[in-house]
């Protein structure tokens, strides 16, 4: 049956469809109004009432995680990926926007960043060795990482980098000389890598 008719879908039987053409083009349009592709503005319309956190609100969040379980850490980045895959983060807040799909994105990175994260299995400088190093800190240090079996220290908290990580993926302290960057290795046991 065609769209066009003579009675244009208004029809009140003269045309001898007996009604049926204007049930036929009520039922087109119904099926043309569920094909429509929704306007940007209603998906920002459906997030809303969905409650889809902003990127601003999910940057917030991220600074709550970033306090609870640190910076860089395994667990760090396991709540993000929880939060996230709960519903409880827009995706542009981790991985930025203009992706396709953005969840996607981040879940994969979230997942890279958890093989080269932080574990908390080290040594750690105990309050009074940290006070000791505060005050000799310098301005214009040596590079050295503390490497424990291989893998990069953190000296506050004792949690190591994955042996083998990238070394932009590892911890680096730019602001001890050599004498007391030795001095930490030895209270901890470790062993100092100079770089430059």
């Amino acid at each position: 049956m065609s769209d066009k008719h003579a009675c244009g879908g208004n029809c009140d039987g003269s045309c001898g469809c007996g009604g049926k053409q204007a049930a036929r083009l009520a039922e087109l349009r119904q099926m043309r109004l569920a094909k429509k592709v929704p306007s940007r503005l209603a998906e920002l319309r459906q997030m809303r009432l969905a409650k889809v956190p902003s990127k601003s609100e999910s940057m917030g969040k991220l600074n709550e995680l970033r306090k609870k379980h640190g910076n860089g850490t395994k667990a760090y980045y396991a709540a993000v990926l929880k939060e996230l895959n709960a519903g409880n983060m827009a995706p542009a807040a981790v991985v930025g926007g203009g992706y396709k799909d953005g969840k996607k994105v981040a879940i994969k990175w979230l997942e890279e960043q958890m093989k080269n994260a932080k574990t908390a299995s080290g040594p750690k400088l105990d309050k009074d060795q940290l006070a000791e190093v505060k005050g000799e800190m310098v301005q214009n240090g040596v590079p050295v990482r503390f490497m424990r079996n291989g893998a990069s220290l953190d000296i506050v908290t004792g949690e190591t980098v994955k042996k083998g990580a990238n070394v932009m993926h590892q911890i680096v302290y730019w602001s001890f000389t050599k004498a007391t960057a030795n001095k930490i290795a030895k209270w901890l046991g470790v062993k100092a890598a100079f770089s430059g």
